[in-house]
């Protein structure tokens, strides 16, 4: 909307400066619109030194000139205070209640419910031949678990031997796990297979 009122704007200030212009060339510039119009062909005889008056009083044009008008003064007018109901100021109590430290403990692992060496474990369930398949003269390796595994919805503590068997292909090392739970050795597996070791 203002961008059509701005286009209507200009178009009027155009026409009127093409209709008023000849108007006032001759008080702006000195010459008269006919002077240059080819349109009229009249020509201006050139101006001969005799013909040309002589101006006592030459008018030069002056722009109008604008006194600033000072802003005008408001005198100040006294204001009252206005009286704030003061309340008594808060003082903080010097001696900031203490609360008990309580003495942090390291987070630790999770330690398996059965706390008992498994080295010993599988070396007291060898030795009870639990297990033919191997005795503890053939296990070149005891290792306990790191960790405990959840087999058949059961957790149990690890242990892995290595024993030395006599195979059909020669002689042969071969892995054990230890299923251990409550202390003592439940079963003894294959780590490949799972399959459990008579």
């Amino acid at each position: 909307m203002k961008f059509l009122l701005l286009l209507i704007f200009v178009a009027f200030a155009f026409i009127a400066g093409y209709l008023t212009e000849p108007k006032f060339r001759m008080q702006l510039t000195g010459k008269s619109a006919d002077s240059h119009n080819p349109e009229t062909g009249n020509k201006k005889k050139p101006v001969v030194d005799d013909e040309i008056p002589f101006v006592t009083n030459p008018v030069v044009p002056t722009s109008p000139t604008t006194v600033p008008t000072p802003d005008p003064v408001v005198p100040e007018t006294p204001t009252t205070p206005e009286t704030i109901p003061t309340t008594p100021p808060v003082t903080p109590d010097p001696t900031p209640p203490v609360e008990p430290e309580v003495p942090v403990t390291p987070a630790t692992p999770e330690t398996p419910t059965q706390t008992a060496d498994v080295v010993l474990v599988m070396k007291a369930s060898i030795a009870s031949g639990q297990v033919s398949k191997f005795s503890a003269a053939q296990v070149l390796d005891w290792q306990a678990g790191a960790s405990t595994e959840t087999i058949d919805g059961e957790t149990y503590q690890i242990g892995n031997v290595t024993y030395q068997a006599e195979t059909p292909f020669g002689t042969k090392n071969l892995p054990a796990k230890a299923l251990i739970k409550d202390g003592k050795v439940v079963r003894w597996i294959s780590p490949k297979s799972g399959m459990q070791i008579e």
